[in-house]
C-alpha cells in the first residue's frame, strides 16, 4: 500500500508540474561562434551567414524576424559592430528589418577583392605539382569549384567574357593607364547596368590614347625669361639741336698707348666746366645655350614621392635637393662615405645619403623600377649615371654605341702604336733582307725548260663546292691571283683534315 502510495504521489507530481520552458534565442546565442571580419575569403559575413544562417532558421523556428536580427547583430564583435552601427547611422541596428541588414552586412565584410580580381583570379588558376607523396588533383578541383562560386562565374555572359580576357591581355607597362582606366569602368557597374562590349572597351581605349596625345601636345612648355635692355635716357640738360651741333659727349675709354694719361685727360672741357661726370652702370646680359632645348627631365618616383629630375649621364651619382628631401618627409640619412666631387675637381657639400626604391618613367609613360643610393645636396636634382645604367633603353643605347667606340678606338690605338713602332725601328720596316747580309736569295731557271701541259687532277663532283669555295676564300685573302693565260702553273691538290671538316687545297711544285 505504501508503494502505491508513492507512485500515485509522483505521477500526481509530474501531471502538475509544468515543463521546463525552452529559450531558443539564448540557446543560439550561447552556441553560435562570434563574427570576426579580417577581409579574408574565409572570413567575409557571407561565409559566416552561409555555414550559420540554416542553424538559425531551423533552430529559431519560433523566433521572429526581429529576433533574429537582434541575433546576428550581437553576434558580431566589438570593431565589427561599431563598423556597422556608424555605416547605418543615423538609423539604429534595431529600426533595421531583417533582410536588409544582412544584405548590408554582405556588403560591408565582404571580400576586399573586387569581382574583376576574383575572375582574372579565377582564369590564372594553376594546379601544384605532383610530386611522388602528394597528389593535388582534388585539392586542386575543389578550389577551381571555391573560385568559381566566389566569382560569380556561372553570371558570365560570353561578352563579359570577352572583356575580361581582352583586359588580361594589358600586360605591358605602356597599357597601364588604359588597363587602370577599363577596371574602372569595371568596377562601376551596378547588377541593374548592362554588360560592356568588347567594341565598347575598343572603342574605349582608342579614345583614351587619342586624347592623352591631344592633351600632351597642347601641354604648356616651358617659359624661358627674356630681357629687353632698356635704351638709354637723352641727357636733358644737353639736348642734341642741329642748329647748335653736337655738344661734349664723354668718349669711351681707350687704354690704348696712344691715349691721354689721367692727368690729361682729368682737365678736360668737361671736368672745367664742373659737370658731374655719370656714373657707369654695369648690366649684366644672360647669355643661354642653345643645348637648352636638350635638357631632358624626366618623372621619378623615389620612395613613393612623385618629383622631377634632369638626366645627366656625365654624373656618376644621384642627387637631389634639401626642398625635394624635405617634401619627401625627410628619410633617414647616413653620412656619406665617399668625396663627391664637380667637374672641375672641387669637392661638393654632401648633406648626406639613403637607400631609394625608385621608378623613372620615359616620355611614353614607361616605368623602369629599381634601388641604388640616392645623395641630398643644398639645390642640386639630378638623375646619374647609377640609375640610369638601369633603364632599359639605356641599356640599348649602350650596346648600339659602346661597341662602335671601342672598337674605333682600338683601331686607332693600333695605327698609332705601329706608326710609331715604324718611326722608332726604321731599319727593320725597310725594304730589303735587312740583316741578313751573308746571303742573299736568287732564282735560276733550269737551263732548257720548256712548258709541260699537265692536266688537272680530277676532283669528285661533290667537293667541286668545297673546292670552289676554298680557292675564292685564297684568291680574297691574295693568296692566289687570277690570270688571263700563264705558261707555268702549279699543280693543286685538295685534302681534307681529319680535326677540321673543311676543304684545304695545297699547291705542289712540279719537279
Amino acid at each position: 500500500m505504501l508503494v502505491e502510495r508513492e507512485k500515485a504521489s509522483t505521477s500526481a507530481a509530474d501531471v502538475t508540474s509544468p515543463a521546463p520552458r525552452v529559450d531558443p534565442y539564448g540557446d543560439l546565442v550561447r552556441d553560435l561562434p562570434t563574427f570576426n571580419y579580417k577581409g579574408d575569403e574565409d572570413e567575409t559575413f557571407n561565409a559566416w551567414y552561409t555555414r550559420y544562417g540554416p542553424v538559425i532558421d531551423d533552430r529559431g523556428k519560433a523566433l521572429s524576424d526581429d529576433r533574429k536580427r537582434n541575433l546576428i547583430v550581437e553576434k558580431l564583435d566589438k570593431a565589427t559592430y561599431k563598423t556597422y552601427s556608424e555605416h547605418v547611422s543615423p538609423l539604429k541596428t534595431q529600426e533595421i528589418d531583417l533582410a536588409t541588414t544582412i544584405d548590408n552586412l554582405r556588403k560591408l565584410f565582404g571580400p576586399k577583392r573586387t569581382l574583376i580580381r576574383r575572375r582574372y583570379e579565377f582564369l590564372q588558376s594553376k594546379c601544384p605539382p605532383l610530386n611522388g607523396a602528394y597528389v593535388p588533383y582534388r585539392e586542386y578541383g575543389n578550389m577551381i569549384k571555391g573560385k568559381f562560386g566566389d566569382a560569380s562565374m556561372k553570371d558570365v555572359d560570353s561578352d563579359s567574357l570577352k572583356c575580361l580576357v581582352f583586359l588580361s591581355g594589358l600586360t605591358d607597362p605602356s597599357h597601364s593607364e588604359t588597363r587602370l582606366r577599363l577596371l574602372n569602368q569595371l568596377n562601376r557597374l551596378k547588377e541593374s547596368d548592362p554588360a560592356p562590349l568588347l567594341d565598347d572597351f575598343i572603342n574605349e581605349c582608342e579614345t583614351f590614347v587619342t586624347l592623352r596625345t591631344d592633351n600632351r601636345a597642347i601641354e604648356s612648355k616651358e617659359v624661358n625669361a627674356a630681357y629687353r635692355r632698356k635704351p638709354a635716357k637723352q641727357d636733358k640738360k644737353h639736348p642734341y639741336s642741329p642748329n647748335k651741333g653736337f655738344r661734349y659727349r664723354r668718349q669711351p675709354r681707350d687704354h690704348s698707348l696712344h691715349s691721354p694719361s689721367r692727368n690729361e685727360r682729368s682737365a678736360s672741357p668737361a671736368k672745367k666746366r664742373g659737370t658731374k661726370r655719370p656714373k657707369r652702370k654695369h648690366r649684366c646680359k644672360n647669355i643661354a645655350a642653345s643645348a637648352r632645348g636638350a635638357r631632358t627631365y624626366l618623372k621619378v618616383r623615389i620612395n613613393g614621392h612623385p618629383t622631377r629630375l634632369q638626366l645627366d649621364t656625365s654624373a656618376d651619382i644621384t642627387m637631389i635637393s634639401r626642398r625635394t628631401w624635405e617634401d619627401m618627409r625627410s628619410p633617414k640619412l647616413d653620412r656619406s662615405t665617399i668625396t663627391i666631387r664637380t667637374a672641375d675637381g672641387s669637392a661638393m657639400n654632401i648633406l648626406g645619403s639613403f637607400n631609394a626604391a625608385f621608378t623613372i618613367f620615359d616620355r611614353k609613360g614607361r616605368p623602369t623600377e629599381g634601388t641604388a643610393c640616392c645623395y641630398v645636396t643644398k639645390s642640386t636634382d639630378l638623375l646619374g649615371l647609377e640609375w640610369c645604367i638601369q633603364m632599359h633603353d639605356y641599356k640599348e643605347l649602350r650596346e648600339q654605341y659602346n661597341r662602335k667606340l671601342a672598337s674605333a678606338a682600338i683601331e686607332n690605338a693600333r695605327d698609332d702604336i705601329v706608326n710609331r713602332l715604324k718611326t722608332r725601328f726604321a731599319d727593320v720596316f725597310s725594304p730589303g733582307l735587312g740583316r741578313c747580309t751573308k746571303t742573299k736569295a736568287k732564282l735560276f731557271l733550269k737551263p732548257g725548260a720548256r712548258p709541260i701541259y699537265r692536266q688537272k687532277r680530277p676532283v669528285p663532283f661533290a667537293s667541286q663546292a668545297a673546292v670552289n669555295a676554298e680557292i675564292d676564300r685564297l684568291v680574297s685573302e691574295g693568296v692566289l691571283g687570277p690570270v688571263d693565260h700563264s705558261n707555268w702553273a702549279a699543280r693543286r691538290c685538295q685534302e681534307e683534315q681529319r680535326h677540321d671538316p673543311d676543304m684545304r687545297v695545297f699547291l705542289h711544285r712540279i719537279e
